[in-house]
């Protein structure tokens, strides 16, 4: 069955229900034509209960409770865990249970969602698919940093309450009414599931920032947020240009509140907790390093990292003047005409909190050292191989504990700082510390007069975190579905 939803203009839509699940915010068109291919008048489909605009599993509260019953949860002082998981996965048809893969949205009795596609997104400094996965991470952190959220690439221990994004695959995986949907998740009123499942189909993405947003606003519904009919706005059903909390009209509803407004930041800040950001973010460059000897046109690339959110916008400086601001995760400048002779080159990072902060390195242009091969790569930035601290622009080397590999690094806590992509936050030897590196560590610093374990003292105002993934709560009733779609013009 069929039923319309009132809607106007080019954004007409239709709902499809059966008893497990709903979508909604179809391309009209394309359902129309879908229920027109072999199979599709087989479907069985049943009307489920709605709560304001959206419908819910048969059993849960009718339009009348669906507000008193469904907010029944507020946050606490754990963090909630957001798994995003880029490998991959078979999933059966049951409740969301993210440990054993198992989800009530497939209109299947079982679905294979495919590895994430990171090909197309691999560009300086962008080098590997898990750069592009940390770049991605980073993005969703930088979102969900002023309140208590843990997000994570990495699925978490057995034990620990989580809930999972799977990332990768197009709709039709689960559903054979796809319609123009690049995401779906629970509509989770007071956040009161910790393990809630829900998709973004990246495959029918064309940029790392509409991934990004899909995995935000999905997961914003899974933490209790309506759809909110604003352009700048992340819950905004559509797929929109630089979107960010903001606050609308419900355009296909009511919020979890029974009212037609919605102010995002409010409602994760009551169902989630908040958290203040205070750490200033870093910035390194990795191209060229501090006493470069170059060649122009001048390749600069640069990576940036917080211990709390992510460097999200750098500026570039050139003796002075600005050649321009770029924002993650392509810190990537080509300048050209750049006379031979000394140069500065400044970086300044700013995050989503206002912190700030900026470094800067010395290059010599010297339009003739390709063809001499006396051109010279200069410090190491973040990332790359160090002898010891006097290697590393920002001063810091790490070397594994057992083993020979070292990298220029930074302080970072564990699970909510953003390292340089293909960096991990791992721990010293003591577990008291953590610093990006590449592998699982641990390790310890690398001087240039004597080896030594890294300590809480390596810089100030760099609380180490404890490593420990929270516990959540039993899985409790008041689930709906919503979904997203790509704007069509």
């Amino acid at each position: 069955m069929v039923q319309e939803v009132p809607a106007g203009g080019l954004r007409s839509a239709v709902t499809f229900a059966n008893p497990g699940w709903c979508i909604m915010k179809f391309v009209l068109p394309l359902l129309l034509l879908a229920t027109l291919l072999p199979g599709a008048a087989q479907a069985h489909v049943t009307p489920m209960p709605r709560c304001g605009g959206y419908r819910i599993p048969p059993g849960q509260p009718g339009p009348g409770e669906c507000t008193r019953k469904m907010r029944t949860w507020k946050a606490g002082d754990r963090p909630v865990v957001l798994f995003l998981n880029f490998g991959g996965a078979v999933i059966r048809k049951g409740g969301d249970d993210p440990a054993n893969d198992t989800s009530w949205i497939p209109d299947y009795e079982e679905v294979t969602i495919p590895p994430f596609e990171a090909e197309g997104f691999i560009r300086a400094p962008l080098t590997t698919r898990q750069h592009v996965i940390d770049a991605v991470t980073g993005w969703v952190r930088h979102f969900y940093s002023p309140f208590n959220v843990v997000v994570t690439s990495e699925r978490p221990p057995a034990g620990t309450t989580y809930a999972m994004m799977m990332v990768g695959g197009t709709a039709d995986l689960i559903t054979p009414y796809p319609g123009g949907m690049v995401g779906v998740s629970p509509f989770d009123c007071g956040n009161s599931s910790k393990s809630d499942v829900a998709y973004c189909f990246s495959a029918s993405l064309g940029s790392i920032a509409d991934i990004v947003t899909t995995i935000v606003h999905e997961a914003g519904h899974g933490f209790g947020l309506a759809h909110e009919d604003n352009p700048a706005a992340i819950m905004n059903p559509y797929v929109t240009s630089d979107p960010d909390w903001d606050e609308g009209t419900v355009p296909d509803g009511r919020a979890c509140d029974g009212s037609s407004y919605q102010v995002s930041a409010t409602v994760l800040a009551e169902n989630l907790g908040s958290r203040a950001d205070v750490e200033t973010p870093w910035v390194d460059f990795v191209e060229p390093g501090d006493g470069a000897r170059v060649a122009a046109p001048v390749t600069v690339n640069l990576y940036t990292g917080d211990e709390d959110s992510l460097g999200v916008r750098v500026e570039l400086f050139l003796d002075g003047e600005s050649v321009g601001a770029k924002s993650w995760p392509y810190y990537s400048w080509r300048l050209t005409n750049v006379a031979d002779g000394r140069h500065t080159l400044r970086a300044v990072v700013s995050d989503r909190a206002g912190n700030s902060s900026s470094t800067a390195v010395t290059i010599r242009v010297d339009a003739g050292c390709a063809a001499a091969g006396s051109c010279t790569h200069g410090q190491s930035g973040i990332g790359e191989t160090c002898r010891n601290d006097t290697s590393c622009h920002l001063g810091l080397c790490v070397v594994e504990l057992e083993g020979t590999e070292s990298w220029c690094s930074a302080p970072c806590k564990y699970d909510t700082s953003a390292c340089a992509p293909g960096m991990t936050c791992v721990p010293d030897r003591d577990g008291t510390s953590h610093y990006c590196a590449e592998g699982d560590g641990p390790v310890q610093f690398k001087s240039r007069g004597l080896d030594h374990e890294l300590g809480c003292s390596t810089r100030p105002g760099g609380a180490a975190g404890d490593g420990a993934l929270p516990w959540g709560l039993a899985l409790l009733a008041g689930l709906a579905l919503v979904s997203r779609r790509r704007r069509r013009s």
